[in-house]
């Protein structure tokens, strides 16, 4: 995903002072907002240390999320900003189950 539809820290604070919608996975949670300042939606993941002490395993799952991801965001000319938070089970799961978790969910948000 380009860095331009990345999150950065001045959204996040925005994304926490509004409302978010929050939606729950099996592997992930998807917390997303409308934020008019945005001129397209935004997504970003997040893996902290609580799902693996490895930073090996934590970009792993990032990366893969940012590619599930990347197809939903791109084309979505909504001001949306979207957050992914990996749970500890994503960890041990494989990509396609990933997205199985995660392509409905964005595709509840998106819609």
């Amino acid at each position: 995903m380009p860095h331009r539809r990345s999150l950065s820290s001045a959204d996040f604070a925005a994304l926490q002072a509004v409302r978010p919608s929050v939606l729950q996975g099996a592997y992930v949670t998807v917390v997303c907002a409308d934020l008019p300042h945005l001129p397209f939606a935004k997504a970003s993941c997040v893996v902290s240390k609580k799902v693996s002490s490895q930073a090996v395993v934590r970009n792993k799952i990032q990366r893969r999320l940012r590619e599930i991801v990347r197809p939903f965001v791109l084309p979505a000319a909504a001001s949306r900003a979207i957050v992914i938070r990996a749970k500890k089970q994503a960890a041990e799961t494989d990509i396609v189950a990933l997205r199985a978790d995660l392509e409905p969910l964005l595709s509840r948000v998106l819609a």
